[in-house]
């Protein structure tokens, strides 16, 4: 598994297993500590929590990646799948508790383990993805080193990142005149057309109020 997710994930990898491991002795440690038997429904919560918490690490990795592709700056894509990525981690733990807790309430003797299991699984992964993934992605983007080797070590194509500064400056039109001239230009078209500048409608209020200065002065 860890040579698949290095495959496509690169140093991401060691971030996800990390996570997984993490979660995984932490819920097998309160486990033993809480005096349960450990059996194979046991064995088989652990693993499925530990996918659970695998879930959460991959789909932050995943939106890390798609943000690159969007053109945006390591630390921004880094802040974006943060945010986009804390739902599912803290919803894949929750099915893993909700799980956990009905085995244990439903169960016999065999499946209450799992059922202890799966809900110490569900919490402990939770809070490593929540802390550990986002804290190790955060010092991944923020390290200098990787700003310009960031494609190579996190498995992006450089070439279909696109160059947002390079887009924007070929829709830039100019240069525009200053708003003098628009001004002056207005104006001269007003006293050659005799077009009125002011809120009177005519010719319906022609003799209504006397001329105004603009009329005395033949504009």
């Amino acid at each position: 598994l860890f040579a698949l997710l290095g495959m496509f994930h690169r140093v991401l990898a060691l971030q996800e297993m990390a996570v997984v491991m993490t979660s995984g002795l932490a819920s097998l440690a309160t486990f033993v500590a809480f005096g349960a038997q450990f059996n194979i429904a046991a064995l088989v919560a652990l693993i499925a929590s530990s996918m659970a918490t695998l879930f959460g690490a991959i789909f932050y990795g995943s939106r890390l990646r798609n943000e690159l592709y969007k053109g945006r700056t390591l630390k921004k894509a880094c802040q974006e799948a943060s945010k986009a990525s804390s739902w599912p981690m803290v919803d894949a733990g929750i099915i893993s508790i909700v799980i956990g807790v009905f085995l244990y309430v439903l169960g016999g003797s065999v499946c209450r383990a799992g059922g202890v299991m799966l809900t110490l699984g569900g919490f402990f992964g939770i809070f490593a993805n929540l802390i550990l993934t986002k804290l190790s992605g955060w010092l991944l983007c923020n390290d200098s080193g990787m700003q310009k080797s960031f494609p190579k070590m996190l498995g992006v194509k450089k070439e279909e990142i696109p160059n947002l500064m390079q887009d924007e400056k070929q829709k830039y039109f100019g240069p525009y005149s200053g708003t003098s001239v628009i001004y002056g230009v207005m104006g001269t078209l007003e006293r050659t057309l005799g077009i009125p500048t002011c809120k009177r409608v005519f010719p319906r209020d022609i003799g209504k109020e006397r001329p105004c200065i603009y009329k005395q002065l033949g504009r």
